[in-house]
This record gives structure tokens, C-alpha cells and sequence, in this order.
């Protein structure tokens, strides 16, 4: 339970069982949300790709590119170098699973 919460907000309190175990739920007052007008005419369409992380067009005629190629090299890195760990560490690998860290800056 949150400890900044006040008790007069809590609207319910479930007790379920799992895994052996009891679990509480509490159940809060919703805060109103917001509502938003919408020009529900305006559209933007979302392509992911491979290189192009995300291609973006929408209807009213703009369009942008967003880059992947340095997230896709930073995710081929780090897939090196937990396959340099595992060959490394094979028969202590899931003890050190947590261990790993991988620093893009060097």
C-alpha cells in the first residue's frame, strides 16, 4: 500500500490467493482524467523497419525518418559481448547472468 496515500481514497480491498500465498489488492479512486479535442481527420501512419527504426507519414503531407543503425550497433555489441561472456563463463554463466554491464562510452 502507498504510504502518501490517504485511506479515505481506498474504494476496495481484495484478497486473492496465488502460488500458495495471499495477495492484497487495493482498489483506489480514480482521478478524472483530461479530455482532449482531437482533429480525428489528421492520420500518421508508422512503419518500423530494420536500418529506419520508425518511417512516419501522416496525411497532412509531412513525413520524417527516424535513424536505427546506432541502436541496432549498440544492440549487436551487446549480443557479442554476452556470447563472449558465455563462452568465457560456461559453467558459471547464470550465477553472473546479472552481472552483465556493458559500457557503450569506451
Amino acid at each position: 500500500m502507498k504510504e502518501n496515500q490517504p485511506t479515505t481514497d481506498i474504494r476496495e480491498i481484495r484478497i486473492r490467493p496465488r502460488n500458495q500465498c495471499f495477495y492484497a489488492e487495493f482498489v483506489y479512486k480514480m482521478i478524472s482524467l483530461p479530455t482532449y479535442d482531437l482533429n480525428q481527420s489528421n492520420m500518421l501512419g508508422i512503419d518500423p523497419g530494420i536500418n529506419n527504426w520508425l518511417t512516419c507519414v501522416s496525411n497532412v503531407g509531412t513525413s520524417f525518418i527516424i535513424d536505427g543503425k546506432h541502436l541496432k550497433s549498440m544492440n549487436q555489441y551487446y549480443n557479442k559481448r554476452v556470447s563472449t561472456l558465455k563462452i568465457f563463463n560456461k559453467c558459471n554463466y547464470l550465477k553472473d547472468a546479472k552481472k552483465i554491464y556493458v559500457d557503450y562510452d569506451t
